[in-house]
């Protein structure tokens, strides 16, 4: 079992923003990084997303981890080739920020 919100709060405590977002019915997804707003669905995306989970309480989410992945928020229902799948909340942490640091690499050059 993940702890989405613990993920979010270490995500946070290296300095970038993040989230975790009702996306419907009891679905919780994890957004991080800048968010630019994307006209043709009428949202905004960001750098990373991770997910899904579920609220156990309203301020809490956790998330099963042969569901759980991690990736650029591309809006895609299924999983790329480029997400990883941690298997515990250190590895999703550390998959959320290196998406964060390569995102930001690539838009410095």
């Amino acid at each position: 079992m993940l702890n989405m919100t613990s993920i979010a709060a270490c995500v946070r405590g290296a300095g970038y923003p993040c989230i975790v977002e009702h996306t419907g019915g009891n679905t919780a997804t994890i957004y991080a990084g800048t968010a630019t707003f994307d006209p043709d669905e009428d949202r905004d995306r960001y750098q990373v997303s991770a997910g899904p989970g579920y609220f156990e309480t309203p301020s809490h989410a956790l998330a099963w981890v042969d569901e759980f992945s991690v990736g650029p928020d591309s809006g895609d229902d299924e999983p790329a080739a480029d997400y990883c799948l941690p298997e515990n909340d250190e590895e999703a942490v550390e998959a959320i920020l290196s998406l964060l640091r390569l995102t930001a690499a690539s838009e410095a050059s």
